[in-house]
């Protein structure tokens, strides 16, 4: 292949350069000329250039900052929401510990008049015996003492 026919690519090697170099200072012929340029092109724009590796860190800066940023926001709404969560949970704690307690002191209260009513039921079924066994016994005694008599 003629120099005039080269393709012109960018690329990390000038291959006008190398082609006319193979000749010159080589010997090699056009077509060996050729295929070894072509080999180092083919091996060329596989190779990242230091332009390449500064837009990529680039890019790169740029995502990391763009994520940095979206984090910060959704760390600030994360904290926002919390910060409200826990503030309804506080107040529907505090309604249900107040409604709980209402509930004990009626239960307390519904409590304490059973056991009123049921003790001074008690007393009266005692003071009732009591007074049968006080009966009885003044009819037995009086009784016993006739017959011991």
């Amino acid at each position: 292949m003629p120099l005039q026919s080269l393709p012109v690519i960018p690329t990390l090697i000038d291959t006008r350069e190398a082609f006319r170099r193979l000749q010159e200072q080589g010997g090699f012929t056009d077509d060996q000329a050729d295929a070894i340029v072509d080999i180092f092109t083919g091996i060329d724009e596989q190779v990242a250039t230091r332009g390449d590796i500064e837009q990529l860190r680039s890019d790169l800066e740029g995502n990391i900052k763009q994520l940095r940023s979206d984090l910060g926001g959704n760390v600030e709404q994360l904290r926002s929401d919390l910060g409200v969560n826990i503030k309804q949970l506080r107040s529907d704690t505090k309604s249900d510990t107040d409604q709980l307690r209402t509930e004990m002191e009626a239960m307390e209260d519904r409590l304490t008049q059973k056991m009123q009513k049921n003790h001074a039921s008690t007393i009266r079924t005692v003071v009732a015996s009591v007074a049968a066994v006080g009966a009885v016994l003044a009819v037995l005694i009086p009784l016993a003492i006739y017959l011991i008599g």
